[in-house]
């Protein structure tokens, strides 16, 4: 029970107390005697019920629940270890200048043609197939949100369709040279994906059922990511 909450049932438990007495000296009390109980009780009982309208009010905590029931939590724990990241493959495309839109129902829209590109990893190996696009959309503080449609062929002949959404944002003026093909620090700005993967292949099937996820950069006329499936440590 907290300090405060033990300070406060103090008073009314000296009233109920001076209450007890009176009855214990006497088993008939007369009438100023029953009088002075009846007004100790009911004093008592007055400011415990007060008392419980304030911790209610201002939820003290006592024995760490709240009154009404709540437990209070002021932490939670994992309930099971962080995924590992595993390295899928690393993708680099080379992009035409981008397509203006221009503003519409949902935003700045942009379209940036995907002409060809190169995917090397451990579980996958193959070639970008041209005539995708990012249809980007555009906040006015230059921040990006990416939404990529394109096919990789595999160097054994399977077609995998890849869909990726994601958001660039960072400091506007960095965003800004972004824009405008500029070299740019790649630690200077976020840059994250989620890509989705869809093939009846069978030696690819799995990536279709996992959780994939991406970093990725912006070069002039080029942009590049590596892509990490997420795998249970234990």
């Amino acid at each position: 029970m907290s300090d405060q909450v033990q300070e406060l049932l103090n008073v009314p438990r000296e009233f109920l107390r001076e209450g007890v007495q009176f009855v214990n000296r006497s088993q008939k009390p007369d009438k100023r005697e029953f009088i002075k109980i009846s007004q100790a009780v009911g004093t008592g009982f007055l400011i415990m019920g007060f008392i419980g309208y304030i911790v209610k009010l201002i939820h003290i905590p006592v024995n760490n629940v709240l009154v009404g029931g709540a437990k209070e939590e002021k932490t939670m724990e994992p309930l099971s270890p962080p995924p590992a990241l595993t390295h899928l493959f690393t993708l680099r495309c080379a992009v035409d200048p981008p397509l203006e839109i221009g503003k519409g129902p949902y935003g700045r829209r942009r379209c940036v043609p995907i002409k060809s590109g190169t995917v090397r990893g451990k579980y996958l190996v193959g070639e970008v197939v041209p005539g995708g696009a990012d249809f980007m959309l555009v906040e006015e503080n230059q921040t990006t949100h990416v939404n990529t449609n394109y096919v990789i062929k595999s160097e054994d002949g399977a077609y995998i369709y890849v869909r990726t959404e994601g958001t660039r944002s960072g400091p506007p003026e960095v965003l800004k040279a972004l824009m405008e093909g500029d070299g740019v620090d790649p630690a200077s700005y976020w840059f994250h994906l989620h890509i989705k993967l869809e093939t009846g292949h069978e030696k690819y099937r799995w990536m279709t059922n996992r959780v994939i996820v991406g970093r990725a950069t912006r070069a002039k006329g080029e942009v590049a990511y590596d892509a990490y499936f997420l795998e249970n440590l234990a």
